[in-house]
């Protein structure tokens, strides 16, 4: 077999050059894939780039599931229903310990110094925390800035609503 391409008034000879191995995961069905390959490393099987978006869909709905305060039971069985795949507590918990990184990173980077105003306020929320419900404050920080858009600075959990609160805030984005 011998594909021909030209390139700029030259002409190359790209040759089938065997196949490689590679294991794939679709929903729940596991196989695995040989992709020919050629000497220039040009072909591109389109069935690679499905599996890939559909993996990126899975470990999205399991993340959006966890921003919705659900336990691992609860992902669990919503994942089984959806996705026909049994998946452990600790699958998603490593698949969610990387949004507790970027949680991280994005608290600590440092603040444009350029907004019109900053909207803060708080908010009162019931949280579930090892099946008690606890009462807890989410003060969000919004910036506008001069062209309309707006950012979220900064989300706080504090146990009430205090001036105290609300001096460690405001002193936390001077700081930043």
């Amino acid at each position: 077999m011998s594909l021909h391409f030209t390139l700029s008034n030259c002409t190359y000879y790209n040759k089938w050059n065997w196949y490689y191995n590679k294991f794939a995961k679709l929903l729940n069905w596991k196989f695995l894939l040989n992709i020919p390959r050629d000497r220039y490393w040009t072909f591109k099987p389109l069935m690679l780039e499905i599996i890939k978006n559909d993996q990126e869909k899975y470990y999205n709905t399991i993340k959006q599931l966890y921003f919705k305060w659900l336990t691992h039971n609860d992902i669990s069985e919503i994942v089984k229903e959806i996705y026909w795949d049994n998946i452990s507590s600790s699958a998603i918990s490593n698949i969610t310990s990387e949004l507790v990184n970027e949680f991280e990173l994005w608290q600590k980077r440092e603040l444009e110094d350029n907004f019109v105003a900053l909207y803060i306020d708080t908010m009162y929320c019931k949280v579930k925390r090892w099946d008690k419900y606890e009462n807890e404050w989410y003060t969000i920080v919004l910036g506008l800035k001069y062209d309309g858009r707006r950012e979220v600075l900064w989300v706080y959990s504090t146990p009430a609503e205090s001036i105290y609160n609300w001096e460690d805030i405001l002193q936390d984005l001077k700081n930043r």
